[in-house]
């Protein structure tokens, strides 16, 4: 979804924004064409998913946050 939502900001020759998340890029693409709405209520939920796919260690810990806790105890 979120390369779709690209190339429809490409083609209409605008800049896609920073940070490119699905519901930035979604506010974008909705001023370009005509959406279904049904699908901006599904992006917070579509964005964890795409977050976790794209980023397999985005939910894990930092090993030095892990390391730093663990030499603080000793």
């Amino acid at each position: 979804m979120e390369k779709a939502f690209k190339a429809i900001i490409i083609y209409a020759k605008k800049i896609i924004p920073r940070p490119h998340g699905l519901v930035e890029l979604y506010s974008e693409v909705k001023n370009i064409l005509h959406v279904n709405p049904s699908i901006e209520s599904n992006l917070p939920g579509l964005s964890a998913y795409y977050t976790q796919s794209r980023y397999p260690n985005a939910s894990l810990r930092r090993p030095s946050i892990e390391i730093w806790g663990k030499l603080n105890e000793a």
